[in-house]
């Protein structure tokens, strides 16, 4: 599954597929694993090359299962998580999953969450 990132100009992160075939791939997918599973396979080119992308924010200590990506993120030798840069988040994720979302229009947007202007670390999560 090849997927698109585009900050859009109002900041938003859409995550969007170029053709039918990718969104069936999808919902195949989706039918056999969890949306978490689902988001981080379609995002794998980008979080194995840089960005991060935490299918559930409890990963970085927010008390939350939106997920979140970011422009820059690493694990460190202690096991935890540096994000630097820009950050979007799924904020309806009670609502509706965002993997069902790019199935029905094709994409989902990601909001603006953090501009982390200093590399920040998230510490270890158990």
């Amino acid at each position: 599954m090849e997927i698109n990132f585009e900050i859009l100009e109002n900041g938003n992160l859409r995550l969007s597929f170029d053709d039918d075939v990718e969104i069936q791939e999808v919902r195949e997918s989706l039918s056999r694993h969890g949306s978490n599973s689902v988001l981080a396979s379609m995002t794998e080119g980008y979080w194995a090359n840089g960005w991060g992308v935490f299918p559930d924010a409890d990963t970085l200590g927010q008390m939350s299962s939106a997920p979140i990506i970011s422009e820059d993120a690493s694990v460190e030798d202690d096991g935890s998580n540096t994000l630097f840069g820009k950050c979007w988040y799924f904020p309806s994720y009670m609502i509706y999953c965002p993997i069902e979302k790019i199935i029905d229009d094709g994409h989902v947007d990601f909001s603006p969450l953090w501009n982390l202007e200093e590399p920040e670390n998230f510490g270890i999560v158990r």
